[in-house]
């Protein structure tokens, strides 16, 4: 299963104070960590703050596997902004407002530290679903998840 998926993607954006950015982001699966259940999908955010993705013990099509993950969300929309809300069992833990073309990502959004033969230097915190809420009309989103097992 080693390098089965390789994902490049770039995007750039100019921020209201007329700053540009830009950033290419790449993963790939080696002989250490494999990549599986790869999941990309688009969504609406709306003023009822559907859940977009939601993390589970069984994958379906709705959920992606709990475990270490890659998630990667972008506001495809060019009008309207968009806030993502990322919820553990306690709450929500992160609400992030993306304008038009701007991003985020997690290179691990919850730490398995089971799937790993060697600990994690840094503490994910787990994600049980994200939400993406929009003020006045729908903004489209996409996101790409892939699922980190060891191999």
């Amino acid at each position: 299963m080693a390098n089965e998926i390789t994902v490049n993607t770039t995007y750039s954006f100019v921020s209201d104070d007329g700053t540009a950015y830009s950033e290419n982001h790449e993963y790939f699966s080696d002989a250490a960590t494999t990549a599986s259940r790869a999941r990309r999908m688009g969504f609406n955010a709306t003023t009822a703050a559907p859940s977009v993705l939601n993390f589970s013990t069984t994958p379906s099509y709705s959920a992606q596997l709990s475990g270490p993950c890659l998630l990667f969300l972008v506001n495809r929309d060019s009008r309207a902004e968009m806030t993502i809300t990322m919820a553990n069992g306690s709450g929500t833990f992160s609400n992030r407002v993306l304008k038009s073309g701007e991003w985020v990502f997690l290179d691990v959004c919850d730490s398995d530290q089971a799937a790993f033969s060697t600990p994690i230097t840094y503490a994910a915190k787990a994600m049980v679903s994200v939400t993406a809420t929009s003020e006045n009309s729908d903004a489209h989103g996409e996101y790409l998840c892939i699922y980190k097992a060891a191999s």
